[in-house]
């Protein structure tokens, strides 16, 4: 009774496995079969007895698999298709917007010039493909970069000479002391004519860039190499600040007070030639690479206090200021060859473990090692210090025939 039962089945199903359609429809009542069968089969005897319905239904199977493979594929192109221009128009439409917000960084009105830096930062934050690049920087350089010391070949607008330090509204005098050499110094005075709001603009792009460099930036800018040659930055906040990838200050100008408090440097980090021409505070700063302030000058005062140096650091500077280096950590070379303090120094409980050269570096007014410690061996040729009571408390004072390759001056000059 069973097996008649499953004969007449099977011979029913047969007749309806042979029903002729339209190859489209076919695929697609195969593929509805297929379905029924595997929802409503049963587990004792789901293939056909029959071997004609059974080669059917195997052939259907098959048939179904490659429609519903053809299906997939198919809309996985359209899928993919989708996407791609998606992405071609969301591509256009950043850089449109980039087009935008670089012709509003050079309009004459400083609130314009305004709403296109907060124009350029909302692009660099959506758009991380180009945020190193100077497609995001580049309009930036109009403002805080003078044409002729920026050099990177895509950088927009390059040829718009604006000069680093023209960051008032009215014609104005800059006067600044250089040493010359031995004790030696020279005057020098320039006027310059800025633009109107050029103070408040490069405050607010100075703004921008250190809010993303910050621990509780929403979008991060840590990730890049900060490039900010020959830039001018008012109030500078890079407080806690995390700055990577080698990144360069170069002949940078810093107006106001200027914080790098606590920031960390994670591949080195250069100032070379710098200009910090107000406080500049550098406490509790890592840098885990060498730094460099080669020819950089400070005409305020520059607080190190507590800076951690990994790498090498070199500090041919010229002080004009308090320059205190108090609690300093110095694991590898110090070089402070030709380095010019114009005020008190003082390098309480510093640590050198490596080498401090202080090769012809000049003390004009007083100085202080209390408490410091040369472990790795000092070079003071050609130094000039008040005297050598200034070395009388450090914990671990250089070598004695070190500091007699030095002047004092409370000492005759041996040589006169």
């Amino acid at each position: 009774m069973v097996a008649s039962s499953a004969g007449t089945d099977a011979e029913g199903s047969s007749r309806h496995l042979r029903v002729d359609c339209p190859p489209l429809g076919c695929d697609l009542r195969a593929l509805a079969l297929l379905t029924d069968l595997v929802l409503h089969v049963s587990p004792w005897g789901w293939i056909p007895a029959d071997k004609d319905a059974r080669a059917t239904f195997v052939d259907l199977i098959k048939v179904s698999l490659a429609v519903a493979g053809g299906l997939g594929a198919a809309v996985a192109l359209v899928v993919a298709y989708r996407r791609q221009r998606h992405l071609e128009v969301d591509d256009a439409g950043k850089r449109s917007r980039y087009v935008g917000a670089a012709q509003q960084l050079g309009d004459p009105e400083a609130a314009v010039r305004m709403a296109g830096a907060y124009a350029m930062a909302h692009l660099a934050d959506e758009w991380p493909e180009q945020r190193q690049q100077c497609r995001v920087w580049g309009p930036w350089c109009v403002v805080l970069i003078s044409a002729s010391t920026y050099s990177a070949p895509t950088c927009a607008y390059r040829g718009w000479s604006i000069d680093p330090t023209s960051v008032e509204s009215t014609s104005f005098t800059i006067q600044r002391v250089y040493p010359t050499g031995e004790r030696g110094q020279h005057t020098e005075t320039r006027v310059y004519s800025g633009r109107s709001g050029e103070r408040e603009v490069r405050r607010t792009l100075t703004r921008i860039i250190t809010d993303h460099l910050g621990p509780t930036s929403a979008v991060s800018w840590a990730e890049l190499r900060l490039d900010l040659t020959g830039a001018t930055l008012v109030d500078a906040t890079f407080t806690a600040a995390h700055i990577g990838k080698g990144s360069t200050m170069t002949r940078a100008h810093f107006v106001g007070t200027t914080s790098f408090r606590k920031a960390a440097f994670s591949l080195g980090v250069v100032f070379d030639g710098a200009v910090f021409s107000g406080y500049a505070e550098f406490g509790a700063a890592r840098f885990s690479g060498d730094v460099d302030f080669d020819r950089a000058r400070f005409s305020g005062d520059a607080e190190f206090s507590a800076a951690r140096f990994s790498g090498d650091a070199e500090f041919s500077a010229a002080f004009s200021g308090y320059a205190s280096f108090n609690g300093a950590r110095f694991s590898e070379d110090a070089g402070f060859e030709g380095a010019v303090f114009f005020e008190h120094a003082e390098f309480g409980a510093a640590r050198f473990s490596g080498g401090a050269e202080f090769y012809h570096a000049n003390f004009h007014r007083s100085a202080s090692f209390a408490r410091a410690k040369f472990s790795g061996g000092s070079g003071w040729i050609g130094a000039r210090l008040p005297s050598r009571k200034v070395f009388e408390e450090c914990a671990q004072p250089p070598a004695s025939e070190a500091l007699d390759e030095a002047g004092y001056d409370d000492e005759p000059d041996p040589s006169g």
